[in-house]
């Protein structure tokens, strides 16, 4: 630190020299356009392995247990590597992965439960059909890889980039409504569905700060799903 900086610090009681060593790297829309890159060369790759009679045309449609896992391992990987090429170590400090104050977890945890049992109610009165989710699909995908991957995207990465040039709201909406229509669903109702717990997550992950607040939510809404289909 120069005698000017010096000066300044002694006359306002701040380091600007260790502020601006230590500024997070920010996200941008690079960053997303290289991730839907990398899922694009996934969706190649899984069509040529139809193509070529390594997968079966119906595995695309309804993905079995084990490609489904392959399928988030290597979306995670690509946001990781993504991330990594453009700003460095840290790579899940940059996604928004922080700690979480036993309280901020609890409520979190809460929160998805309390939502899931809204939904459960909302989709028997609306809908006929039932839904099953497996304890493997549960253990291995709806409470762990899943939430962890969409999070990661989603609340780590689309929404603060958003929110950067939007403001927070409309960030949080828009990552909502994309969350929601790159899901499979059959129904308005389904699908509006995904965009109020969509908007939960991104109202969580903007009060918190933090994308372990919107991971632990989503994780309890799907296990809380899972014990509703024992009723």
């Amino acid at each position: 630190m120069n005698r000017q900086e010096s000066a300044v610090s002694r006359a306002t009681g701040t380091r600007p020299s260790n502020l601006s060593r230590s500024k997070q790297p920010t996200l941008g829309y690079v960053d997303i356009a290289l991730f839907f890159l990398g899922v694009s060369m996934l969706s190649l790759a899984s069509r040529a392995a139809v193509h070529l009679g390594l997968l079966s045309p119906n595995a695309i449609v309804q993905p079995p247990f084990l490609l489904q896992v392959a399928i988030s391992l290597g979306l995670a990987l690509n946001l990781y590597f993504t991330t990594r090429f453009r700003h460095g170590a840290g790579v899940w400090s940059v996604l928004g992965w922080k700690w979480l104050r036993p309280q901020s977890f609890l409520a979190a945890i809460a929160g998805g439960s309390s939502l899931a049992l809204l939904v459960d109610v909302v989709a028997h009165v609306t809908t006929h059909g039932t839904y099953e989710i497996h304890v493997w699909e549960l253990v291995v995908i709806d409470a762990t890889l899943g939430p962890f991957v969409e999070e990661s995207f989603f609340r780590g990465c689309l929404q603060p980039v958003i929110a950067q040039t939007a403001g927070d709201w409309v960030g949080i909406l828009a990552t909502a409504v994309i969350f929601a229509s790159l899901h499979q669903v059959s129904t308005v109702i389904g699908w509006l569905c995904l965009l109020a717990t969509g908007t939960a997550y991104g109202w969580v992950r903007m009060k918190s700060n933090s994308t372990a607040a919107a991971g632990c939510m989503h994780a309890a809404y799907n296990l809380t799903l899972f014990l509703c289909q024992f009723r």
